[in-house]
């Protein structure tokens, strides 16, 4: 028999995607938080994630790395349009194959991933400062989890 907890998961899970919109990669520039970036952010995650970014690369194409973000239907419907994009093109597009949006300010926020973003702007070379962004409509209850 599920439990409360187990509930609360699969109702999550539901309406995730109930209001996923795809993936995009987004200028880092473009990625808003609450509060704004740099602040309030931990040194030691900052200092790990840069090794690993070392170490590894910053993976960014990868699923596990990929920062959920918020944008009300009629701000997506505009930038989706003005890119040439239609209907569910980026919920079918391959990781490598992501398209590259770009967003007004203030229109796209970020839940979390504030320390991830903030280290690749301070990794990747000027011009190439994008990351994959997960997209759901706004009005949803994400729950928020610890930062990366």
């Amino acid at each position: 028999m599920p439990t409360i907890e187990d509930l609360g998961k699969t109702s999550l899970a539901s309406e995730r995607n109930a209001n996923y919109l795809g993936a995009a990669k987004v200028m880092i520039s473009d990625i808003q938080f609450d509060p704004p970036l740099p602040r309030n952010l931990s040194q030691k995650k900052l200092d790990r994630l840069k090794s690993i970014f070392d170490d590894r690369d910053c993976e960014r194409l990868a699923i596990h790395n990929r920062v959920p973000g918020v944008i009300s239907s009629e701000e997506f419907r505009v930038v989706t349009q003005s890119h040439g994009l239609i209907g569910d093109d980026l919920k079918h597009a391959s990781s490598d194959n992501l398209p590259l949006l770009r967003f007004a300010t203030g229109q796209l926020k970020a839940l979390h991933g504030r320390h991830r973003i903030q280290v690749a702007s301070e990794y990747l070379f000027p011009g190439d400062k994008w990351w994959v962004v997960d997209l759901y409509a706004d009005g949803m209850y994400l729950e928020k989890t610890p930062e990366m």
